[in-house]
C-alpha cells in the first residue's frame, strides 16, 4: 500500500501532463476551423480553451474525484466519491503532494518538449545540409518555401505560453492557502519560463508576427480571478478545526499532533462560525465589494471624464 501510494504521487502528474499536451494540441488544430478573422483572435480563442481545459484537468478534477459528499452517495458519477470530506492531514499528504509534484512537472515538461523539438529541428537541418551545419549553401531542397521552412525555425506558440501561465497561477492561488510551498514553485516556473523562452526566441524560433497588446491584455484580464479562487480555496482549507484550532489556549504543536492522529471527521458548516473564519469571510466580502464598486462606479466615472477630455481636445 505504501509503494502504491508513493507511485501514484508521481504517476498521476505524469498522466495529467501528457493528457494536457494531447488535448492542447487538439484544441490548437480545432481553433483553425473557427475561421477567425485575424491571427490574434485565433490565438486568443485557442489559449482560452486550453486554459480552462488545463485548469480542469490539473487542479479541479483531482479535487472532485478525491472529495466525498454525503449527498452524492449512490450516484454513478465518479465525482465526490473519494475518501476525504475535508482538507485533512491525509489529504495534504496524498492529494496535496500530487498537486505539488504536478506543478513541478509543469516547470520541466513544457520546456523539455520545446528543447526536444528544437533538437529535432537542428537534426533535420543538418541532414538537409548534408551533415555540414555551418555551410548554408548546401541544401537538398528544390523549392524556396521548403528551404525556408527548414532554415528559419519554428513559430513560437503563444497560446501554449499564455495557457500555461494562467493555469499555474490559478492552481497556485487555489491551493496556496494550505500549501504555501506552491509560491516558490510558481516563482521558479516563471523564472525558468522567462529564460528558456528568451533563449529559444533568440536562437531557434523564427521572427514572430507583429502582435499588438491585445493578447497580453486579454491574458492579464484572467489573472484577477486567481484572487477569487484563493479566497474560496483558503476558506475551505482554514475551516478545518483540527489543523487550525479556534481555541487559542491550545498550542499549534498540540493541535498538529492531534490532527495527525485524528480521522477525517467530515465537513460541518458549523465550523464557519469560528472567530477566525468570520473575520476571513468578512475580509473576503469586503475585498470583493471594493472591487465591484470600483469596477461599476469609479471606472465608469473615470471613463466619462476621459471621454469629456478627449472631446474637449478635439473640438477646442
Amino acid at each position: 500500500m505504501y509503494l502504491l501510494s508513493n507511485t501514484l504521487v508521481f504517476a498521476v502528474p505524469a498522466i495529467i501532463i501528457f493528457l494536457n499536451f494531447i488535448s492542447k494540441t487538439i484544441l490548437r488544430i480545432m481553433s483553425r476551423f473557427e475561421k477567425r478573422q485575424t491571427k490574434t483572435e485565433e490565438i486568443r480563442s485557442s489559449f482560452v480553451n486550453m486554459m480552462f481545459l488545463s485548469f480542469l484537468n490539473t487542479g479541479v478534477i483531482i479535487l472532485l474525484v478525491n472529495f466525498n459528499l454525503r449527498s452524492a452517495e449512490g450516484t454513478h458519477l465518479p465525482l465526490f466519491q473519494g475518501s476525504y470530506s475535508e482538507f485533512s492531514v491525509e489529504w495534504y499528504r496524498l492529494v496535496g503532494s500530487t498537486i505539488c509534484v504536478t506543478m513541478l512537472f509543469m516547470i520541466i515538461t513544457p520546456h523539455g518538449s520545446n528543447l526536444a523539438f528544437q533538437g529535432l529541428y537542428c537534426f533535420n537541418r543538418c541532414l538537409d545540409r548534408k551533415c555540414r551545419p555551418c555551410d548554408t549553401s548546401k541544401t537538398r531542397k528544390l523549392v524556396q518555401e521548403d528551404y525556408e521552412d527548414v532554415n528559419t525555425g519554428n513559430e513560437i506558440m503563444m497560446e501554449f505560453r499564455y495557457s500555461n501561465m494562467i493555469t499555474v497561477i490559478w492552481i497556485t492561488f487555489l491551493y496556496s492557502g494550505g500549501i504555501p510551498i506552491l509560491y516558490p514553485v510558481v516563482c521558479l516556473f516563471f523564472f525558468v519560463t522567462y529564460w528558456v523562452d528568451k533563449f529559444l526566441l533568440f536562437k531557434f524560433y523564427r521572427k514572430p508576427p507583429s502582435f499588438d497588446s491585445y493578447l497580453a491584455n486579454q491574458a492579464l484580464g484572467w489573472w484577477k480571478y486567481a484572487v477569487l479562487l484563493h479566497l474560496i480555496g483558503s476558506c475551505f482549507m482554514f475551516v478545518n478545526s483540527n489543523i487550525l484550532p479556534p481555541n487559542t489556549d491550545k498550542s499549534y504543536k498540540v493541535a498538529f499532533i492531534e490532527a495527525m492522529n485524528s480521522n477525517d471527521g467530515g465537513f460541518e458548516w458549523t465550523e464557519f462560525e469560528t472567530m477566525h473564519m468570520i473575520w476571513y469571510i468578512l475580509f473576503g466580502l469586503t475585498l470583493i465589494g471594493v472591487y465591484l464598486i470600483y469596477t461599476i462606479i469609479f471606472s465608469n466615472i473615470f471613463s466619462c471624464f476621459q471621454n469629456c477630455k478627449d472631446l474637449k481636445e478635439t473640438y477646442l
